[in-house]
């Protein structure tokens, strides 16, 4: 819960696939659902992003966008949200040591009130 002030907050969600060597194994994140409620004020601003991260020994890390289709509301309603977010290009993961991140940034006004409840995922899994 973020109560009353002017201020920016990003809540990172890390999910880590399984990861599988071969191509069409694992874990694919098809799209995945934002649960949130906007009080008293609406929000200056509101947004997603998703990245894969990749860790290598001795390498920088990187950080790839994976592009998404869906935008989060900034007006406030009396039951919470549940805004679904496209993966426009599902692929299985199956990099060793990366991870997706999911990032909500959340720009509150100064009297904006903000519950955030978590993400539901929609994924498929393949493990044969």
């Amino acid at each position: 819960r973020h109560t009353p002030a002017d201020e920016t907050s990003i809540i990172a969600i890390d999910i880590t696939p399984m990861i599988r060597t071969a191509a069409s194994k694992g874990f694919r994140l098809d799209s995945f659902d934002v649960i949130y409620a906007i009080a008293a004020n609406p929000l200056d601003a509101h947004t997603v992003t998703l990245d894969r991260i990749e860790y290598a020994d001795n390498v920088a890390v990187s950080v790839n966008n994976i592009a998404i289709t869906g935008a989060l509301a900034t007006a406030t309603q009396a039951n919470p949200y549940v805004t679904n977010v496209a993966v426009d290009t599902p692929a299985f993961d199956n990099t060793a040591n990366s991870k997706y991140v999911i990032e909500v940034t959340v720009d509150n006004a100064a009297a904006s009130e903000y519950d955030f409840y978590g993400i539901m995922m929609r994924f498929t899994q393949t493990v044969a």
